[in-house]
């Protein structure tokens, strides 16, 4: 894999992330680029219990970023332990920058999953990975974190079920209804984009400002739960006392 350059990923993805004009403004997800998946190297599959996928964010050397039902089965309930789950760093197609698999995985507290439709949504729905190494900046850039003004438009990189082995960018999302940490986007979701970050343009280049979480109106509204530095902080601190 070709070394990657913190220049070259903010010129790319600020072509990215520029927004279009509004008669050409397209919701729907395109396949990324050559370039693209290249830049998003930190954004990856992440495998549970062999038999579904969310998607995932790497957000420093060796911490993923997701949605915390990605952790439990759908149909059960029960949470998968963490050598159940596997972080495939910018897969595309049969290629992929790094492959890891979990050591400690934690949800935020209050979290509680429920199997019932409707009954998904929660401010709570994030969960921060460890994985068992650590993966070079040469290999996958970490996204940053950061905030995001509630204005601007936001774009989601996923593996779908429709695109299940290659990213798919939704563009120019804009938000129709929101909550101190809840924002429903006027894009369409399908299964496997749980856990997906929702990018927006910073200062300097662009943020992960929060991760899907679940769809209304018929999975064509997106709702992400944003990522605040309170949220993370309490991640970063639960996972510690796990991974000591």
């Amino acid at each position: 894999m070709p070394k990657l350059s913190r220049a070259v990923l903010i010129a790319c993805c600020l072509l990215f992330l520029t927004p279009a004009a509004p008669q050409a403004r397209d919701r729907v997800a395109r396949m990324v680029t050559d370039a693209e998946a290249t830049a998003y190297r930190g954004v990856g599959r992440l495998n549970v219990a062999g038999n579904r996928h969310c998607t995932a964010a790497l957000i420093s050397d060796r911490l993923v970023l997701t949605a915390a039902h990605c952790l439990f089965n759908p149909l059960t309930g029960r949470r998968a332990q963490p050598q159940d789950l596997s972080f495939v760093a910018g897969q595309y197609g049969e290629s992929y920058a790094a492959l890891r698999k979990v050591s400690a995985a934690v949800t935020l507290p209050g979290y509680v999953f429920r199997r019932l439709p409707g009954k998904t949504r929660s401010t709570a729905d994030l969960a921060l990975l460890q994985l068992d190494a650590p993966i070079p900046l040469q290999e996958a850039l970490p996204l940053r974190v950061g905030q995001w003004d509630r204005s601007g438009p936001v774009s989601l990189v996923a593996y779908g079920r429709d695109r299940a082995y290659i990213a798919s960018v939704r563009e120019n999302c804009r938000s129709q209804k929101q909550s101190a940490t809840l924002v429903m986007l006027d894009c369409p979701v399908v299964p496997g984009v749980s856990g997906a970050p929702a990018l927006a343009m910073g200062a300097e280049g662009p943020v992960l400002i929060g991760v899907v979480s679940s769809a209304q109106k018929g999975d064509s509204a997106a709702v992400i739960v944003l990522v605040t530095p309170e949220a993370l902080s309490t991640l970063k601190f639960s996972l510690l006392g796990m991974a000591i």
